[in-house]
């Protein structure tokens, strides 16, 4: 990787690790939390600035802050990334919970666009993200499916407990 390019992935990238100031941290993510239960619908937070400048904060800006500060109240770390942000496929395979090999694979199937750099892949976060999407919905809808075909062909569960089909019968 080229100086250049490895200087510009860096920049792409932020981490913060939570400070010495826990105890603020919490009272902070506990005020956030606070606001947006008090709330019951979407308000409009404010920012107030040194000089008594007020901004409005946007909702979605709001939920970033918010879980920002949960995180970090809980003592652990947070990286921000862009969304454009290219990866290498140990990095996806990562963020993805699965091993570099399996993401390959993926990748080699057509299922994530990638572009090759030297003979090294990339893919952005977005089209990550967007695999990741897909593949949970998959997932569920398989489940979904599996559930209906065993309570359609089943009056128990495999454990002896009714199925709701079997339940229903019996709150009539």
């Amino acid at each position: 990787m080229a100086a250049a390019e490895k200087v510009a992935r860096l920049r792409q990238s932020k981490t913060y690790l939570p400070d010495q100031e826990r105890e603020e941290l919490l009272q902070f993510a506990q005020v956030l939390n606070g606001i947006n239960l008090a709330l019951g619908e979407p308000g409009q937070a404010m920012l107030v600035g040194p000089n008594g400048q007020r901004v409005p904060i946007p909702a979605g800006l709001f939920q970033v802050l918010e879980e920002a500060a949960n995180v970090l109240a809980l003592g652990d770390g947070i990286s921000i990334l862009p969304y454009a942000a290219k990866l290498t496929t140990q990095e996806a395979a990562d963020f993805l919970g699965m091993s570099r090999p399996t993401f390959v694979k993926i990748l080699q199937a057509g299922e994530i666009e990638f572009e090759t750099v030297g003979r090294h892949r990339r893919v952005t976060l977005r089209d990550v993200v967007a695999y990741q999407a897909r593949a949970q919905a998959e997932r569920r809808a398989a489940l979904a499916s599996l559930a209906r075909d065993s309570l359609e062909h089943h009056d128990t569960l495999p454990n002896g407990t009714p199925s709701v089909k079997r339940l229903a019968e019996f709150e009539d």
